[in-house]
């Protein structure tokens, strides 16, 4: 079971918290249906009592079951903070915080090209089979433009010509450890989308969520991968919350240049 929860805590990649408030902030509504206009990926409406959980610095969290049984159910994650959007964005978007030993990633695409494309390929323990898929990933231009920088999305899908990618990255020896044979019993995975998004909000605060869906395919049931993501959102957020403290110290020197949501590297905190 251990290395069962190992697994799924690298399929789906918490901090004090935010002084309570009596009542929620009715920005908070206003902002995401701005958010919603022009995101890549929309969010569903909160309710009342969603509203004063984020107000008082709780984690509001819920899985969106879509009508048609066949498709994957998406698990949503919301948490207001007293950290800057740019730090918030920083502790996300960092590899040196959010690689993963058994993950192995490689991209194909240049590092100027947008949607960047991403291999990566999942080590499991066995008697689990390995995974691997290929990445579209995008920052929402657009969306940053229309809410006059208040809002950022970064997101991702499977790549449409995903296996074919696969394929010829392992055949010209481009995956560190792979070859073609040696993934031949890999699983491809079937879905894998989701966002990164965090809006400024009037008086400061920043509103971070983070929503997913993922088919792992093969004999591990949806239920469980979605069942993980429910119990572990949580802990995810308060995690990147909490690097956010650290970026000020981090992200300066000969560190790599990380762009913000509006496709410029952000160069605070720069020696």
């Amino acid at each position: 079971m251990r290395i069962f929860l190992t697994l799924l805590s690298v399929l789906l990649f918490g901090a004090p918290a935010v002084q309570a408030q009596e009542e929620p902030k009715s920005d908070t509504s206003a902002v995401l249906d701005l958010f919603n206009q022009h995101a890549q990926f929309s969010l569903p409406r909160l309710d009342k009592k969603q509203l004063r959980q984020l107000a008082k610095g709780d984690i509001v969290k819920f899985r969106e079951v879509p009508e048609d049984a066949d498709e994957p159910q998406r698990v949503v994650g919301l948490l207001r903070s007293s950290q800057p959007r740019d730090l918030l964005w920083l502790a996300l978007r960092d590899l040196h915080w959010s690689a993963a030993k058994e993950l192995t990633e490689v991209l194909l695409s240049g590092h100027e090209v947008w949607p960047r494309i991403w291999y990566q390929h999942l080590d499991a323990p066995r008697p689990l089979a390995d995974r691997h898929w290929v990445l579209r990933i995008m920052d929402s231009w657009e969306l940053e433009e229309a809410t006059s920088g208040a809002c950022w999305e970064h997101w991702w899908e499977i790549h449409p010509d995903g296996q074919r990618l696969a394929a010829e990255a392992l055949e010209s020896g481009r995956i560190p450890g792979q070859d073609r044979a040696s993934t031949e019993k890999a699983v491809f995975v079937p879905v894998n989308d989701g966002a990164w998004m965090i809006c400024t909000l009037p008086g400061g605060d920043s509103l971070l969520g983070y929503h997913v869906r993922f088919v792992a395919g093969g004999r591990i049931p949806d239920r469980i991968i979605v069942d993980y993501g429910m119990a572990t959102l949580g802990r995810i957020l308060r995690k990147v919350e909490k690097r956010a403290e650290e970026v000020p110290s981090h992200y300066r020197g000969k560190h790599y240049l990380i762009p913000g949501g509006d496709g410029e590297d952000l160069k605070l905190y720069r020696d």
